[in-house]
């Protein structure tokens, strides 16, 4: 047990380590100037962080609206090239681990009282940014007969998803539940992402949209990240969503912000 602990323990500190070089020298970083994407203001930002002072990178907050999120901004090519090479690199791939389990029976137990609300024979469940594919794996075990559907950006679990029937997402398909946990806050446009969510739904579908929650977050570990493009308060992630398409059902507080949504 002692050994298994200092193992777990050196990964994470070289985990930490290579994050901290990724976020200080992301090679071929490239950046853009960017409007608030909630009200479209171009100027009357604040800076709220500036994680490194070497860095073109920081988080603003937008005067208008009060959303936070990075101004500069990474291009598009620049996310696509490190999300293909380098994120989640170094993290634990299997998903039996005890935090990833902890994580989805949180999401499941969430969502547990709109299950019953699902009419369809066969549930589809859909998740944006699946990841190892967790989440979807504790939702079947309350939705037994559903088909599960990944759409993830990063194919390193392609495995994991064929060992467990789940489905890469085709866009003429529609969900009876859409699963978003800490994705949201990676797009650079999250009301087309919302739009693009509610687009995806069946009739009575709910969403579960999951965010760092920055008011209760504060700090480096939290505040920034180089792929988190958006920082949400409460009200902006509400705002957000609204603007989206998605009305709000039922929302948490806490160190993150939980929200159950349904197509407006």
């Amino acid at each position: 047990m002692i050994s298994y602990l200092r193992r777990a323990n050196v990964a994470r500190v070289q985990f930490l380590l290579r994050l901290h070089n990724q976020l200080r020298h992301p090679r071929g970083l490239e950046v853009q100037e960017v409007p608030c994407p909630l009200c479209g203001a171009e100027s009357g930002f604040r800076v709220r962080y500036r994680p490194f002072l070497r860095s073109p990178l920081k988080v603003v907050v937008c005067g208008g609206c009060s959303l936070s999120f990075l101004n500069p901004m990474p291009t598009a090519a620049f996310y696509q090239r490190y999300y293909n090479r380098s994120y989640m690199e170094g993290r634990e791939d299997n998903p039996r681990t005890l935090s990833y389990k902890q994580q989805s029976e949180a999401i499941a137990s969430f969502l547990a009282p709109y299950i019953p609300l699902c009419r369809a024979d066969v549930p589809v469940i859909l998740e944006i940014g699946a990841a190892h594919g967790t989440n979807l794996i504790a939702l079947r075990e309350r939705l037994p007969t559903a088909q599960l559907y990944e759409d993830e950006i990063n194919r390193r679990w392609e495995a994991t998803y064929a060992q467990h029937g789940i489905r890469h997402w085709e866009p003429h398909l529609r969900a009876d539940f859409v699963v978003l946990a800490h994705v949201l806050e990676h797009f650079a446009n999250p009301i087309a992402a919302a739009r693009r969510v509610t687009e995806s739904l069946r009739p009575g579908g709910i969403v579960y949209i999951e965010v760092p929650h920055v008011p209760r977050d504060y700090g480096p570990t939290v505040m920034y990240h180089l792929t988190h493009t958006m920082y949400f308060s409460k009200e902006t992630f509400l705002a957000v969503t609204a603007a989206g398409g998605l009305e709000n059902v039922a929302i948490a507080e806490g160190e993150v912000l939980r929200g159950v949504f349904r197509a407006a």
